[in-house]
Parts: structure tokens; sequence; C-alpha cells
């Protein structure tokens, strides 16, 4: 019997207690998690290993998610690749913008566990 493959996903927050709060929901809930603080260093865990889904923060320094969204959809073997931007109250003006750089959702905070793994869930089969 072949193990059951784990998803694979990427925080990208330079809060770090907002990245661990994201990573133990996730955890518990069985996915595998990698934490970059920002863009640069989601970037080059991109090249390193591969990822079903992508969870980013908007505001973070060197390199916001909304650069970092560009960046990835420029890429072949991620273009596709579903992206959640997860942030703090922002105004529609803020989710159309996250949109038309190829967000795939957008979840602000405070969320609870099952509305995270609910999204995450819809995305990612």
């Amino acid at each position: 019997m072949t193990p059951l493959r784990r998803n694979k996903i990427l925080i990208v927050n330079d809060a770090r207690t907002a990245s661990t709060y994201i990573q133990m929901m996730l955890k518990s809930a069985s996915y595998e998690t990698q934490i970059a603080e920002n863009g640069i260093e989601a970037i080059k865990y991109l090249d390193l290993f591969h990822f079903n889904l992508i969870i980013t923060d908007l505001n973070m320094p060197e390199m916001d998610g909304f650069e970092l969204t560009r960046i990835i959809r420029a890429r072949e073997d991620y273009r596709f690749i579903p992206v959640i931007f997860v942030t703090a109250g922002d105004g529609p003006e803020v989710q159309q913008k996250a949109a038309e750089v190829g967000s795939t959702a957008f979840i602000t905070f405070p969320f609870t566990k099952d509305r995270l793994i609910k999204v995450i869930r819809s995305l990612i089969r």
C-alpha cells in the first residue's frame, strides 16, 4: 500500500506569531508546512520544494504579498497554485487588488481553524 502523501503549504508572513498560529492550525489538520518571513525567502523556498498551496500576508518588508503573487503567477511551475491572502481587516479595494494580481482566496483576521481548513480543502484535493 502506498503511503498517503501529505499536502505541503508555504506560509509567508513577517509576523512570527501569526505564522506560528497558522502553522499550528494546519499541522493539527495533518498538513505539512514551511514558514518564510517575507516574499524573497518564499521565492527561495519555491525553488527548493514543491508546495500545494501558499498562504501569504499582504504587508511584509522587502517584498509584499502582491509582488510575491505576481512573481508566482509568472512562473510556469506555480502559475496555477492556490494563493490565499491572509491579513487584518483590509477593505474591498485591497481585496480587489489581491484578485487582480492572482490571489485565489482572501481571509481576514480573526478567523477560525475551521474556516481556514474549509477554504484550503476547497482549493486543494
